[in-house]
């Protein structure tokens, strides 16, 4: 019996030994495995990136010269592209975030819903540039040349457009809340139904804008050109508007409550069915300013597409005289004789 019984625990510690060796086996093929995967993976990143560099070289190759390239979705984040010829390129959802495109020439390029978060566009022609629903958040566009350029819906909020010239650019519906367009040239530029409110438009020449529908609330527009623009239904409450030009603009259902008209000039201005409950109107000049409806001639709401779209119950609304209660006013305040008898004598 007792012999009986070492040979069953010799044998039984053998099989725990084989066992364990066995184990031991299986743990280091799976290591073996493990670390083979992982650098499998590490070799298949690299590859990745390498392949992607050689895209981003690939599409960027044309350098200097791109005129006309398709450069279509391509990846062009962070590359410095200044001074790039870029003039007709496709650009068609390409990616330019980062990137410096200073004093580039992207003029007739086409950058529908381009990606250019923080980019460098400063001194950059972009004329004729269709940038429809581009996105622009950080772009710096300082002494920009968009003359013509397309940005309908494009998102310019807080961007810097000092001194950038944007004569006959389309920006409707485009949203510039708080944008600094000190000093930039906008003659004829169409700003309908944009939001510009709390934008920085001191110094800036507007003269026959459309601007009809727009928001700007709180905009800064001392010392602005208005001559001659349409200005109809849009909100103005609370603008700072001292020695600005509004001479001849169209003001048709405007809201200016509140708003700070100090020694500006609207001269033979359009202002039937506006608001100036609060304005400031010290200095100012409304010399042969129609007020009353009964001084509107027949194709004063024909001109401006926004008042010619509207129907009838929307019209009445709008065909009122204009509202001067509470405003204030001077000595050097001249009025037409139409609105004396909205007036009290100081």
């Amino acid at each position: 019996m007792g012999e009986h019984a070492r040979q069953s625990s010799q044998t039984y510690c053998c099989g725990a030994s084989q066992l364990e060796g066995n184990a031991t086996g299986m743990r280091q093929t799976l290591v073996r495995l493990v670390v083979r995967n992982v650098l499998l993976i590490v070799v298949l990143i690299v590859a990745v990136y390498f392949v992607a560099r050689y895209v981003v070289n690939l599409a960027a190759s044309c350098m200097p010269n791109c005129i006309g390239a398709n450069l279509i979705a391509r990846d062009l984040h962070g590359l410095d592209l200044s001074r790039v010829d870029f003039i007709e390129a496709q650009l068609r959802l390409t990616d330019l975030s980062g990137a410096s495109l200073r004093q580039a020439d992207l003029s007739g390029a086409i950058l529908v819903g381009a990606n250019l978060k923080n980019a460098d566009l400063s001194q950059a022609k972009l004329i004729g540039a269709d940038l429809t629903g581009a996105f622009l958040g950080g772009v710096k566009l300082s002494g920009a040349d968009l003359r013509g350029a397309i940005l309908v819906g494009a998102d310019l909020s807080r961007v810097d457009l000092t001194q950038a010239r944007l004569a006959g650019a389309t920006l409707n519906q485009a949203v510039l809340v708080g944008a600094n367009l000190q000093g930039a040239a906008l003659r004829g530029v169409e700003f309908v139904s944009a939001n510009l409110s709390g934008a920085d438009l001191r110094h800036t020449d507007l003269s026959g804008c459309s601007l009809s529908r727009a928001d700007l609330r709180g905009a800064r527009l001392g010392d602005a050109e208005l001559s001659g623009a349409w200005l109809n239904l849009t909100n103005l409450i609370g603008a700072d508007l001292t020695r600005a030009n509004l001479a001849g603009t169209s003001l048709v259902g405007s809201k200016l409550d509140s708003a700070n008209l100090y020694a500006s000039s609207l001269i033979g201005a359009l202002l039937v069915g506006a608001t100036f409950h609060g304005a400031d109107l010290r200095s100012a000049r409304l010399d042969d300013a129609r007020v009353l409806t009964t001084q509107l001639e027949q194709n004063d709401l024909l001109l401006d597409p926004v008042l010619r779209a509207l129907n009838e119950l929307q019209l009445r609304e709008i065909k009122q005289d204009s509202k001067l209660q509470g405003v204030q006013h001077d000595s050097k305040t001249r009025m037409p004789a139409a609105l004396t008898r909205h007036l009290q004598v100081p």
